[in-house]
């Protein structure tokens, strides 16, 4: 039996096959990786034929009822946050629609080089995203922006566990993870299970706060702040730069030393 992702493709494809204004078709995500469940959505991507994006992006919501079986989502979103031309929707069954349009070919993105399959295609648009996935890389992290920040953000914590504010120091301690240290890495959060091999993932979770009591906060504080130093020399000999020199890194991460003693 079909799962919803796979019925949604089928839909989609059909469509797409049709549809004048569509050049190709392209799924990503787990679908085109194997490892669709009952729970997965379809990511999409419709290539439109030269100068007919945007008016397929006036129809974004008759493209997305038709994919869903001809009734209306009952919850969307556009995500501007990531991308231009995307487009999310939701049936009542909670059955997720991910789709993004791109004209005459598709632009390269991380999610792209973990697998896609090419559905429809109309122009050897397939072929030239795999000659153009080979010659991407992925925007690097600006590490010299964000450093100077990132010791301040950790002194800043070190004050508010001293004035017991637990939660903020925990919530603020595993961004820092996320937003900070993972970046250096070359990864993110929704996408480190498959960056990341097995040890640097065990050095994040040891890193973070396994409880909000104060002594559990201090050691996460300092681990956090040694594991950003570290982080910075993977991050220098994976693109070449120069480690940032912050003046108060040592004096912060002193402070953090002591009070966990």
């Amino acid at each position: 039996m079909a799962i919803p992702a796979e019925l949604l493709a089928g839909r989609a494809a059909a469509w797409a096959e049709s549809d004048a204004a569509v050049r190709a078709m392209i799924v990503y995500g787990s679908l085109a990786q194997g490892t669709a469940d009952a729970d997965s959505d379809l990511d999409v991507i419709i290539v439109a034929e030269p100068g007919q994006r945007d008016a397929l992006w006036e129809r974004r919501e008759q493209i997305s009822d038709l994919i869903h079986g001809g009734h209306e989502a009952v919850w969307h979103q556009e995500p501007l946050w990531q991308r231009p031309y995307r487009y999310q929707s939701w049936d009542a069954e909670l059955t997720e629609l991910d789709l993004t349009l791109d004209e005459e070919h598709v632009s390269p993105w991380a999610a792209l080089t973990r697998g896609f399959v090419p559905f429809v295609d109309k122009a050897e648009v397939a072929a030239r995203l795999r000659s153009d996935l080979a010659a991407w890389t992925p925007p690097e992290y600006d590490a010299p922006a964000f450093d100077g920040p990132t010791w301040l953000w950790l002194n800043y914590l070190h004050g508010k566990l001293r004035h017991g504010e637990a939660w903020m120091v925990r919530y603020g301690l595993t961004d820092t993870l996320s937003n900070r240290v993972l970046p250096l890495l070359g990864t993110a959060g929704h996408s480190a299970h498959h960056a990341l091999d097995a040890a640097d993932i065990d050095r994040v979770q040891r890193a973070a706060p396994a409880s909000g009591e104060p002594a559990e906060l201090r050691r996460s504080l300092r681990a956090t702040a040694e594991l950003y130093a570290w982080a910075l020399d993977r991050w220098s000999r994976r693109t070449g730069q120069t480690v940032p020199r912050n003046p108060l890194t040592p004096a912060i991460l002193d402070k953090l030393k002591a009070s966990e003693s």
